[in-house]
């Protein structure tokens, strides 16, 4: 028999797996991903923040150290102002004494200065009045300087502010003079008596390279930046010295830092992101009252998403490994799937062949036997799956018919297989013999190479036509259930064992005779154990009220009337077992309508 052939298309089914799956990796992955660059992102936020908190209060602390420098000089005290005591007196030689000893221990100060108001308390002014000035400047050993005929200090602001406030005074960076180096100079104003006259300024100048270094060193990613911008928006720290000096809002940097500088106008601190329409970078600002400079940390995103941009790299390389290996495996297991449903389909061909070829073992023709009025018969057989166990037969031999039903143990088609035996020993057996010797003999062949141990339960009927006479052996079947007058009678059991069990089992007979008008219903357990959804079975005595409620119908009538109530209980649920029933309607005598 040639096989039946499977129209599949496997690309197609293949192709959407695999797509479905890439689909599935990638969602996955996007989402990962994100969460990744998420993260990133608020940890560098912190860091910067950090970072900010950390480089303000060095800074600031550094330049506390400085304003301390003057509070800690003796004929000073912790005010915005030096108190001069005229019994210690002014001399060159002690302050350039003491301004020497400050340079010599504190690397902080590049400078020391006093210049004194007119009548300069008996200093002798040079062209512009006196200041004597003391530096260090790149580690050389303190030098003093008399520069009050260089220039007329004046008009400087570290002098000017100081002497018309009364109080101290950060100068805004600018050049030395003489070394050329960025400094910034704090200035404190000193009186005669405490609520005295003003006799002149203090100043200590402080080189802006510390405060450089401070920034170099307190960075949070390799390629991110600190600087500091004055109150006229310049930068006074930056790691590009170029660029120091130089105003922010500058065309050389095409807008860049244009929000910026309308942040530290508004705000005293802030976050912003700074784009160049390339890149971007989060930049982090606060401000220092005392100087009212604004410390910034720059750190371009690309650097922040430099790890999650790796993570993402890596991923995507192990993702298309992964898809490439799906694919591989998706292939391979459509493939067995693909054979596998040919597999099924071929069984599932044969297992069609099989059903047939059993719905052919039993007749099935109605009316069985048009030419004997005498008798009504009918008969239906439904599998629980394509093929089944159970079976019946009939066929009349001169006056007698012999009619039969049985249940193979199992479903299937093993069983299918073992109730074809079955028949075809029954064919083979009951000819010119008893019914007692059919069975014994049917049994001792069911028994020989038995080796599943199956057996079958069997009900064997021989009915004489003329006068109504039955006998039969009950081998281990449900009792059959005759219909006489509308009342119902239930053959008693009987003990034979099934056949198939033991080879020697002695069967005996028993006898009845039906009426005409009787109408005889053997059927099989999957009648009575017909479940619902719920797993309750139809039960015997409802098989029972239906024959009662189908008296006076023919045998079609009889078990189309069992079968729709064993349809309505089970309500759809899935049949479990095997259900067979025959009846047997004797009318010898009567007329058939």
């Amino acid at each position: 028999m040639k096989k039946r052939k499977l129209n599949i298309t496997p690309n197609t089914h293949y192709l959407l797996i695999v797509l479905l799956g890439i689909l599935v990796f990638t969602g996955g992955l996007s989402i990962c991903l994100r969460m990744s660059r998420l993260s990133s992102e608020k940890m560098a936020k912190a860091s910067l923040q950090s970072n900010l908190n950390l480089l303000h209060t060095y800074v600031d602390g550094q330049l506390n150290s400085v304003e301390n420098i003057i509070y800690a000089v003796n004929w000073c005290d912790n005010r915005n102002y030096v108190v001069y005591d005229p019994q210690i007196g002014l001399s060159e030689q002690s302050m350039s004494y003491m301004f020497k000893s400050v340079l010599n221990i504190d690397p902080l100060v590049s400078g020391l200065a006093m210049a004194l108001a007119p009548p300069y308390h008996g200093m002798v002014p040079g062209r512009y009045g006196y200041v004597i000035y003391c530096s260090n400047i790149r580690g050389k050993e303190a030098e003093t300087v008399m520069v009050g005929d260089k220039y007329d200090y004046t008009v400087k602001d570290w002098y000017s502010v100081p002497m018309e406030s009364g109080t101290v005074f950060w100068s805004k960076p600018y050049r030395e003079s003489i070394s050329g180096d960025l400094i910034t100079s704090f200035s404190m104003p000193i009186l005669e008596s405490e609520g005295g006259a003003k006799i002149g300024v203090v100043l200590i100048d402080v080189c802006m390279d510390r405060f450089q270094n401070l920034c170099s060193k307190i960075l949070p990613y390799m390629n991110s930046k600190a600087v500091i911008i004055d109150e006229d928006f310049r930068f006074i720290c930056h790691p590009d010295k170029s660029r120091l000096f130089q105003d922010i809002g500058d065309s050389e940097y095409n807008g860049y830092y244009s929000e910026l500088k309308k942040q530290i106008e508004s705000s005293d601190s802030g976050q912003l992101t700074l784009s160049d329409g390339k890149s971007e970078s989060l930049l982090y600002f606060e401000k220092i009252p005392r100087t009212r400079w604004t410390i910034c940390i720059e750190c371009p995103k690309e650097e922040i998403y430099r790890d999650s941009d790796a993570l993402k790299h890596k991923m995507l390389v192990i993702a298309l490994i992964s898809i490439l290996l799906l694919a591989i495996c998706m292939r391979y297991l459509y493939g067995r799937l693909v054979n596998t449903t040919l597999a099924k389909a071929d069984i599932e061909n044969d297992l069609k062949h099989a059903a047939n070829a059993q719905n052919e073992i039993v007749p099935h023709e109605f009316p069985a036997f048009p030419s004997h009025e005498g008798i009504d018969i009918f008969a239906c057989l439904h599998p629980a799956r394509e093929v089944g166990g159970d079976l019946y037969d009939y066929f009349i031999v001169g006056n007698k018919l012999f009619f039969c039903i049985g249940d193979v143990s199992g479903k299937g088609l093993q069983a299918s297989m073992f109730m074809a035996a079955t028949h075809y020993i029954f064919r083979s057996a009951s000819a010119g013999m008893s019914v007692a010797d059919t069975v014994r003999q049917m049994n001792v062949a069911l028994c020989t190479n038995n080796a599943k141990c199956r057996f079958v339960t069997f009900w064997l009927g021989c009915l004489d036509l003329e006068n109504g006479s039955l006998e039969y052996v009950n081998a281990g079947h449900d009792s059959p259930v005759l219909l006489r007058d509308g009342r119902l009678e239930v053959f008693p059991p009987s003990g034979n064992m099934p056949l198939g069990v033991m080879e020697d089992e002695n069967f005996i007979s028993s006898g009845t005779t039906l009426l005409p008008g009787d109408s005889l219903l053997l059927y099989t357990d999957g009648v009575t154990e017909a479940m619902d959804a719920q797993g309750h079975v139809f039960g015997r005595e409802c098989m029972l009220q239906a024959v009662e409620a189908s008296s006076g119908a023919d045998a079609s009538g009889i078990i189309t009337a069992v079968l729709e109530k064993v349809r309505q209980h089970a309500s759809g649920a899935m049949q479990s077992d095997d259900i067979t029933m025959l009846c047997l309607k004797f009318i010898k005598g009567e007329t058939k309508s």
